[in-house]
């Protein structure tokens, strides 16, 4: 038999958080996520299940792309579960699955399509931009898309970046790199094949439409922009372990939740206002991924005005604050 540590170098660690870590087998097409506690089990196996649920919506002309889920495998009960019929390409020569796949790892964890990080002169071009030069870290591979936040308010707090760019931080991070509307804008002038930040944000709200139509409220979800392994950009969604089921899903106060979900997720989304061009991209995109019958519009409808009447009131509130 082979030993953990033969085992170990076999794998390579792109990707770690607070509920797993993302692996790969000699930088190979397949990424294997497993969880940090064996307890958080279920909560991967019911990730599996809410991606493959996902995934089945997926077509041609989805602007965000999902990463393909193949197998969950869980060393505690010998459990696999394997549902990826109509997912793998047939081949005379297709062995079947086993646990073996998954030999060295010993927490519960599932294969899946790798999502591959920027092309490499992007990132060299972004490191250029906006890396403090007294850091020494890697390049950036993963982008979040940050169209709900301005990172770069004006020039005085650009002037205040260069002057804490001559001493040391105390945190950097590199391996998600944050992107908001500007810097995906300058980033697409030295890469002219990146579509119109318009078109970003009407597939957001298009995926967003999309889970939501399965049932799931899209807590936590990430935007990203990442690679194809080559030269060529491609914008996915990942991270979908915090979603929750939302069985009330044509009510109010299924509207009032997912509005809810909407403002606890990072800043990826266009801030609901409607003067907001971006927002009304998203807003176009996100009923555009609803069927066009009465109840199913309706449900869409009653969750955009709970997001556009919250931000109402945030704003509101922020003037009322600034105004004493």
């Amino acid at each position: 038999m082979f030993s953990d540590t033969d085992l170990l170098l076999d794998r390579t660690c792109i990707g770690r958080g607070s509920f797993g870590s993302v692996h790969t087998i000699h930088g190979g097409p397949l990424a294997y996520k497993q969880v940090l506690q064996q307890s958080d089990a279920d909560v991967l196996l019911n990730e599996y299940r809410a991606l493959e649920s996902i995934f089945v919506t997926q077509t041609s002309h989805s602007f965000f792309s999902l990463p393909r889920p193949y197998v969950y495998y869980n060393p505690e009960f010998d459990i696999i579960a394997c549902n990826y019929q109509g997912n793998l390409e047939e081949s005379p020569y297709q062995s079947k699955v086993t646990k073996d796949l998954f030999c060295g790892f010993d927490k519960a964890c599932y294969l899946m399509e790798r999502v591959f990080g920027i092309p490499y002169p992007a990132a060299l071009v972004i490191r250029e931009m906006y890396y403090p030069q007294s850091i020494s870290a890697p390049s950036p591979t993963l982008c979040r898309l940050y169209f709900g936040k301005v990172l770069d308010v004006d020039d005085d707090v650009k002037m205040k970046e260069k002057k804490e760019a001559r001493r040391p931080r105390r945190f950097f991070t590199s391996a998600n790199f944050p992107l908001d509307v500007k810097r995906y804008a300058a980033l697409a002038v030295r890469f002219p094949c990146l579509p119109a930040a318009s078109a970003v944000a009407y597939g957001m709200g298009e995926m967003l439409g999309r889970i939501h139509r399965r049932g799931y409220d899209g807590s936590d979800i990430e935007f990203v922009l990442g690679g194809d392994g080559f030269v060529g950009f491609r914008f996915v969604t990942i991270d979908f372990n915090q979603m929750r089921t939302n069985a009330l899903l044509h009510s109010p106060a299924s509207a009032r939740g997912l509005a809810v979900s909407f403002f606890r997720n990072d800043p990826y989304y266009p801030r609901p206002r409607t003067t907001d061009t971006l927002y009304l991209d998203f807003r176009r995109g996100y009923l555009a991924a609803w069927p066009h019958h009465v109840e199913a519009k309706t449900a869409a409808l009653a969750f955009l005005a709970a997001i556009e009447e919250e931000q109402l009131g945030r704003d509101a509130a922020k003037v009322s604050v600034s105004g004493d």
